[in-house]
């Protein structure tokens, strides 16, 4: 058994099938949806070499401009907002300091009439039936 770890292709066994996965589903179309989108081709003819034109096509096309501001919205969100206060609940909880006994729960059940068992990471027991006022 020692000896079967210290040997790098045991190791390689497992690597590059992942890495062969890893280009060959993210990297390859990422690079050929870029190189596509500076061209004309309808899939069945010959590319022909545009430039930046679709990229000025999209940006002139309202529904294009209102799905980026939807993206920076829930990016803004995402990010400023959700993120903090992660952190904010995850030291207060490390800290041991009182956090309201709604946020407590699992979130997904946190004003459902009927308890959750915390102990239980999926929160799927649920206790004697007398509610959030326990």
């Amino acid at each position: 058994m020692k000896t079967t770890l210290k040997n790098p292709y045991v190791y390689m066994l497992f690597v590059v099938p992942t890495v062969a996965m890893y280009f060959l589903f993210f990297i390859y179309p990422t690079i050929t949806s870029f190189v596509f989108g500076f061209t004309d081709w309808d899939g069945l003819n010959a590319r022909q070499f545009i430039g930046l034109d679709n990229f000025a096509n999209a940006f002139k096309d309202a529904e294009f401009r209102s799905s980026i501001w939807n993206n920076l919205i829930i990016l803004l969100f995402s990010c400023c907002i959700q993120v903090p206060l992660i952190i904010v609940f995850f030291a207060a909880d490390q800290q041991r300091q009182a956090i309201p006994r709604i946020l407590q729960n699992d979130g997904i059940h946190a004003l459902d009439p009927v308890d959750f068992d915390h102990r239980d990471s999926l929160g799927l027991h649920l206790r004697s039936g007398r509610g959030l006022a326990q």
